[in-house]
């Protein structure tokens, strides 16, 4: 299933529980990173992009483990598995609500909190990318160059960083390059059902792309969605700045089944 072997990320304590758990983990043929401290955590889980989290939800210190869920949910939608000794409901639903996946108290088994791991790394990767053909994607001229297989995207061959959900929505927006994507797709397919209505996160998105490709290749279409440039678009309408509204002629694209992603 996997392309090359996951990379799990443990922020927990030094005690013999997490011990255990490392090398329950090693065992399974994970790559595997240890942080013992929240904010280590956090600066690791940006600079290494981890493919799970496991989450220490009981270590003290500055932080907790709610600020550390917060931290990680600004930029990053990496799956992460809470743990605790405490069986504690509200504590359960804030991790929950603050961005964790997934959350187990004790007592529980080895055997089911790998089960958990193995569900969630499924998860994280059948909603990464629908699953094409397609490994590379290229604009109309070749200025930008997308790498899926590698998550990388270069403009004039000089690579450039994007947070996943940039990165799924330029995947969107250049593999149906010259068709109008509805603001209400885009939503769905890149922060899921429940956010379909939520066109201010769409637009701080779009802001973010434009200024990191420098180029102006996304177009807006007034009230119904965004359009990224091919040929034929830029020989019919010119090349408007980056802030300018063009009305197309184009309908918006209702993808096929099997482009759809399933909410997360």
């Amino acid at each position: 299933m996997y392309a090359r072997t996951p990379c799990i990320l443990v922020v927990g304590s030094t005690g013999s529980l997490f011990r255990h758990l490392r090398q329950a983990l090693r065992e399974e043929g994970y790559d595997l990173l240890r942080a013992v401290s929240y904010s280590r955590g956090v600066a690791m889980a940006h600079s290494y992009r981890p493919d799970l989290i496991v989450l220490d939800m009981d270590i003290s210190g500055t932080l907790s483990g709610f600020d550390f869920c917060t931290l990680v949910r600004q930029s990053l939608s990496t799956p992460m598995l809470a743990v605790s000794a405490v069986d504690d409901v509200r504590q359960k639903v804030r991790a929950l609500d603050e961005g964790a996946d997934d959350y187990v108290t004790e007592p529980w088994s080895m055997d089911e909190l790998l089960a958990r791991v193995r569900a969630l790394l499924r998860r994280g990767y059948s909603s990464r990318m629908p699953s094409l053909d397609e490994t590379i994607l290229y604009s109309y001229d070749r200025t930008v160059r997308m790498d899926i297989a590698r998550q990388q995207v270069y403009v004039d061959e000089e690579p450039i960083y994007l947070t996943p959900k940039e990165f799924h929505l330029l995947y969107l927006l250049l593999l149906h390059a010259g068709k109008v994507l509805t603001h209400r797709f885009l939503l769905q397919q890149v922060w899921g059902e429940g956010y379909s209505q939520e066109s201010g996160y769409l637009r701080v998105c779009i802001c973010q792309l434009r200024k990191k490709i420098t180029h102006d290749f996304i177009l807006t279409q007034a009230s119904v969605g965004y359009l990224f440039y091919d040929g034929q678009e830029r020989a019919r309408y010119g090349n408007p700045g980056r802030q300018q509204a063009v009305k197309l002629p184009g309908e918006a694209l209702h993808l096929a089944p099997a482009f759809q992603r399933e909410a997360i």
